[in-house]
C-alpha cells in the first residue's frame, strides 16, 4: 500500500507500534525507485503510450503520479495473475476446472489426487515467460 500512495497515518494502523510508517513509505518508495517510475509513466501518458508491464494500453484522465503508479501496478498484476492462472490450468491438461478469479486468487476444482498433491506442497511456482512467481495453495 505504500507503493499506491497510502497515507502514513493509515499505514500506521496496520503496522506494529514500534515501526515508523513514514520510514516504511520512504524506504519502499526508494527501493522501488518510484520517482523514476512516476517520471516514465507521466511521459508515457503525455505521449499517449501509457501501458501496463505486458503492453496493454491504459487510460487515465489526469497526470497524477500517485494514480499513475497505482493504475500501472494494479493493471499489470491483474493481467499477470490471469495469464499465470491460465498457464497453470493448461499445465494440467484439462484436469483442473477453473471457476473464479478473484483479484490474485484462482478458485478451481481438481481430481482428488491432484488436489492432495497440491495441498501437500502448500506452495507452487508459476511461470510467465522468464518470470517466476510463487503461489500459495489452500483448500476452501
Amino acid at each position: 500500500s505504500s507503493l499506491y500512495g497510502q497515507s502514513a497515518g493509515n499505514l500506521a494502523k496496520s503496522l506494529p507500534e514500534n515501526i515508523n510508517s513514514r520510514d516504511v513509505i520512504a524506504r519502499t518508495r526508494d527501493y522501488f525507485e518510484i520517482k523514476k517510475l512516476q517520471t516514465r509513466l507521466s511521459a508515457a501518458l503525455r505521449s499517449h503510450n501509457f501501458r501496463n508491464i505486458l503492453g496493454r494500453p491504459l487510460s487515465l484522465e489526469q497526470d497524477r503520479p500517485d494514480l499513475l503508479v497505482s493504475h500501472y501496478l494494479q493493471s499489470s498484476i491483474a493481467e499477470c495473475s490471469i495469464l499465470l492462472f491460465s498457464n497453470f490450468v493448461k499445465s494440467y491438461g484439462g484436469s483442473i476446472i477453473p471457476y473464479y478469479v478473484i483479484h490474485d486468487a484462482l478458485l478451481f476444482d481438481a481430481p482428488k489426487e491432484i488436489a492432495e498433491n497440491l495441498l501437500e506442497r502448500k506452495r507452487i511456482d508459476l511461470y510467465l515467460g522468464t518470470w517466476k512467481f510463487q503461489a500459495k495453495i489452500s483448500s476452501i
